[in-house]
């Protein structure tokens, strides 16, 4: 089938990039709060530290996979336990659904542009 825009399929590329940048970003905004405040339990305080550290690691590129990986899982638990994290449950279903689901793209996708990952 003929595609509408052929000329953007040369920047394939970059869209796990893009998705990289935007799960890394939901997931910072979101515990950057709970990581430096001082009146948070210690579950919270590791909670939010578990998540925020592969979302740094998105960030970069650096390890993408396996941080992918952990977020997706740790999203996935959250949605089946009875315990909710605060830090994932403040988002929507539908967000974390997303969320979940991107992650799961990039675990299968690999890094992309712009990652200090090496393509194996």
């Amino acid at each position: 089938m003929l595609s509408l825009f052929p000329y953007l399929l040369s920047y394939t590329f970059f869209v796990p990039f893009i998705l990289r940048l935007a799960v890394a970003g939901i997931l910072l905004w979101a515990t950057y709060p709970l990581v430096f405040t001082r009146d948070i339990s210690l579950r919270e305080r590791v909670m939010a530290i578990t998540i925020s550290l592969p979302a740094v690691l998105l960030a970069i590129g650096l390890w993408t996979q396996a941080a992918a990986l952990i977020v997706a899982v740790a999203i996935a638990l959250d949605a089946l336990s009875p315990r909710h994290v605060p830090i994932i449950h403040a988002f929507d279903t539908r967000t974390r659904a997303l969320l979940t689901i991107i992650a799961f793209t990039l675990v299968l996708s690999g890094a992309g542009a712009y990652a200090i990952d090496l393509p194996l």
